[in-house]
């Protein structure tokens, strides 16, 4: 059973967000509408993801409340996504900064919300249970401390969350072909063949970026190869 926590303030969304969630088999949802009932539950379970919306009231210390919460969570393992009504690009930057895995603007679209939660939930069976492999094809590496982070020839690569999983999923089997419809299940939005093609051309720029001579990703027919 895999423990998730919702923050929110607003009584409808809180229930929505759950109802929604329940969609998902294996999950135990825990609700929480303040920053003190969220402390709670933190005190006492340990959760593999949580939704946390940053404004948690309208009093001068309910605002961004969320942004500590969601701090501390990821301190205890946990993988935060931050919710929030406003789409300021800075509120974005600063939820990334204090280790929010996600960003969901409200109103949100349904599927999308969905896809970013099953993500998120795979990001942490892979730090709990450890599944990935421990080494990689030459030149290819990963922080220790932190799986999203990904490195070529020792440095960075500036991979979004999509672009990490595609490249894990063909780096973790090395001249086998990845069809793409097992790829295109990766995408948080827009499974279509084109949009998979352009997920894989921004990695290999982002790898050539570093590398020019890198020509390691290849379109087999069929699917996708790390070559």
């Amino acid at each position: 059973m895999r423990h998730v926590l919702i923050v929110e303030d607003d009584e409808m969304m809180l229930n929505k967000l759950a109802s929604l969630l329940g969609e998902v088999p294996d999950l135990e949802i825990d609700k929480a509408h303040d920053e003190a009932s969220a402390r709670t539950f933190m005190a006492h379970k340990k959760y593999q993801i949580a939704l946390v919306d940053i404004e948690l009231g309208s009093g001068v210390q309910d605002r961004y409340a969320g942004m500590a919460i969601t701090s501390e969570l990821r301190l205890q393992g946990c993988i935060p996504l931050v919710v929030s009504g406003t789409g300021d690009d800075t509120l974005k930057g600063v939820a990334a900064t204090l280790g929010g895995y996600d960003f969901v603007s409200k109103p949100f679209i349904e599927q999308d919300l969905l896809n970013k939660v099953l993500h998120a939930l795979e990001w942490a069976a892979i730090k709990q249970m450890n599944q990935e492999p421990k080494t990689w094809p030459d030149g290819l590496t990963e922080a220790p401390d932190d799986p999203t982070k990904m490195f070529w020839k020792g440095k960075p690569l500036g991979l979004t969350v999509t672009e990490l999983t595609l490249t894990r999923k063909l780096a973790k089997s090395p001249g086998v072909v990845i069809e793409y419809k097992g790829l295109q299940k990766s995408l948080k939005s827009g499974n279509s063949p084109s949009a998979l093609s352009s997920h894989f051309t921004n990695i290999r720029k982002k790898f050539r970026e570093v590398d020019p001579t890198f020509s390691h990703l290849v379109n087999a027919g069929q699917g996708y190869i790390w070559k």
